[in-house]
């Protein structure tokens, strides 16, 4: 195997329902939008991840030079079925609503 992700979307954890992606959360029961964690622990969790990670690096580059490291950051991708603008006005529309119920989520 040629290429390693040290972190799969660590940018998540930026937001307050990805804080479970840091560890930072104990014995939480329920669901998603319940997950309550302050940005400052979100982040210094983020910190460790990110010197966890450059360890990591480090180290394979230093003993497996072969290895091509990087990252993967958390995004949704949505594209417009045609480029009629039809559609394209459909997209907009779409993503505004997605993008409302992303940022919603993260808000509570």
């Amino acid at each position: 195997m040629k290429y390693w992700l040290t972190f799969n979307e660590i940018n998540i954890a930026t937001r307050p329902m990805g804080a479970a992606a840091t560890g930072t959360i104990r014995g939480y029961e329920g669901h998603m939008r319940g997950i309550s964690v302050d940005a400052q622990t979100r982040y210094q969790a983020l910190h460790h991840q990110f010197l966890a990670s450059a360890k990591v690096v480090k180290y394979a580059h230093e003993h497996y030079p072969q290895f091509k490291m990087g990252c993967m950051h958390g995004c949704k991708a949505f594209y417009p079925y045609t480029c009629d603008p039809k559609d394209m006005i459909y997209f907009q529309q779409y993503y505004a609503r997605v993008k409302t119920v992303m940022d919603s989520a993260d808000s509570n």
